[in-house]
C-alpha cells in the first residue's frame, strides 16, 4: 500500500500517473468518480495503458452528474467510447438522499490487481493539479474478488439510476450543470462578493474549466527556423507572463497536441530553453517533419490547463479553421512589420470569433 499527496508543484506524484501505471498489463478497469469535465476526461486517456486497456480489455466508468459533468465532458465520453471498443460509461442520475461522490477505481491483472482512491475527481484539478490526496493498493486475487463482488452487487442495486450517456435525462443533466456553471461565471465576474457561497463548487469544477485565468489561450504565429521547426520560438514577456518561466532556470512543461474534434494526443515532455540570442524556445513535436509553407505560416493556439499543463491546436495555411484565426489576428491591428503576432486572450474571446473551436 502506498499512500501520496499530490500539489500544485510540477513535480511529485500525481493521480493520472497513478491510474496509468495501475492500468499497465491490465484487462479490466473499473471506476466511478462524483465528477468530470471534458479536459479531465481527455488527460486520463492520454495515459497509452489506459487506452490499451480501452482498446483491447474492458473499461467501465461511472460518472455522477450532481454538478461540473457537463455537455461538454458527456461528449468527451461518448467520443472516447466511439473510439475504443472496451470502453463503456455510464452517468447516475442521483435519486437523493445524499451527494454521489466516490473517487475510486481498480485494476484487474493476470495474477492480481490494483485499487486507487482518493479525493480527486475526472478533472485536470483532480488528476494533477490540485491538493489531492490518494492510496494505490496492490490486491491478491481474493481481496480483487471481493472488490468485483461489491462493484458487481452495487451496480445491480442502483440500475435503475445508472443511464448510457445519451439518454435524454442524462442530456437534459448535463445541460442543467453547464448553464449553472455559466451563471457562477457571471455572479464571479459581476459581484465579486457574492462569490464567497460558490467557492466549493468553483473548485470542484477546478480553474480550467470555469474561473480559467482571463489569458488562458495564446494564439501564435510560428516563425521559421530552417530545420528545427519544431523549436518554438517566443518573445520574453509571453515567456514569462504566459509560460511562467523565471529566466535563467528551467521550466518542464507538459504539452497535449488535440485534434479538431478536441481528442488530445499522447503526452510531449517540453522544458524552457534560453540561447545568448534572446531567443527564448519550447520544443513543439506537432511541427516534427512539417514543411513550412510557403504562403502564411502555421498558428499554434495553446490552452493553459494547469501551471504546467498545456494543450495546443496547430493549424496550417489552406485550413478553414486557419483562415478564421488568421482573419481575427489581421483585424486586431497589433502587427508591426513582419514580426510573428503573439496574442493572449480568455476562452469566451476566442469562442466569439471561432464557436466552433475544440478549446472552448
Amino acid at each position: 500500500m502506498a499512500w501520496y499527496l499530490q500539489t500544485p508543484v510540477r513535480t511529485g506524484p500525481k493521480l493520472v500517473q497513478a491510474i496509468g501505471k495501475c492500468s499497465e498489463g491490465a484487462t479490466e478497469v473499473a471506476g466511478a468518480f462524483a465528477y468530470a469535465t471534458a479536459t479531465g476526461v481527455r488527460l486520463m486517456f492520454s495515459e497509452p495503458a489506459i487506452c490499451k486497456v480501452a482498446e483491447l480489455g474492458k473499461v467501465a466508468l461511472i460518472v455522477g452528474t450532481d454538478a461540473i459533468t457537463d455537455t461538454g465532458a458527456i461528449n468527451a465520453l461518448t467520443e472516447l467510447e466511439g473510439k475504443y471498443p472496451g470502453l463503456s460509461v455510464l452517468a447516475f442520475l442521483n435519486p437523493g438522499g445524499g451527494n454521489f461522490h466516490p473517487k475510486t477505481m481498480f485494476f484487474e491483472q493476470a495474477e492480481a490487481g490494483f485499487s486507487v482512491t482518493g479525493s480527486g475527481n475526472l478533472t485536470v484539478g483532480g488528476l494533477r493539479s490540485n491538493w489531492e490526496a490518494y492510496e494505490v493498493r496492490e490486491l491478491d486475487k481474493v481481496e480483487l474478488g471481493i472488490r468485483k463482488a461489491a462493484w458487481g452487487a452495487w451496480l445491480d442495486d442502483h440500475a435503475d439510476h445508472l443511464k448510457k450517456l445519451d439518454d435524454p435525462a442524462v442530456i437534459a443533466k448535463a445541460a442543467e450543470n453547464r448553464a449553472n456553471a455559466n451563471r457562477i461565471k457571471k455572479v464571479i465576474a459581476a459581484k465579486p462578493e457574492e462569490a464567497e457561497a460558490l467557492v466549493e463548487i468553483v473548485l470542484e469544477n477546478e480553474q480550467a474549466e470555469i474561473v480559467a485565468p482571463a489569458a488562458s489561450i495564446l494564439i501564435a504565429e510560428v516563425p521559421k527556423n530552417g530545420a528545427r521547426l519544431s523549436q518554438v520560438g517566443f518573445d520574453v514577456k509571453t515567456f514569462q507572463e504566459y509560460f511562467g518561466v523565471s529566466l535563467g532556470l528551467k521550466k518542464p512543461i507538459t504539452l497535449y497536441r488535440t485534434d479538431l474534434a478536441g481528442v488530445l494526443s499522447e503526452a510531449e515532455p517540453s522544458e524552457s530553453v534560453e540561447v545568448a540570442s534572446d531567443n527564448y524556445r519550447f520544443e513543439v513535436k506537432g511541427l516534427t517533419g512539417v514543411a513550412y509553407p510557403e504562403e502564411g505560416h502555421p498558428i499554434l493556439i495553446f490552452d493553459r490547463l494547469a501551471d504546467d499543463v498545456y494543450r495546443y491546436l496547430l493549424l496550417l495555411p489552406g485550413e478553414a479553421q486557419h483562415t478564421t484565426v488568421q482573419d481575427y489576428l489581421n483585424a486586431t491591428g497589433l502587427r508591426k512589420g513582419l514580426t510573428k503576432l503573439r496574442v493572449t486572450m480568455s476562452r469566451d474571446i476566442l469562442n466569439q470569433f471561432w464557436p466552433e473551436s475544440p478549446l472552448t
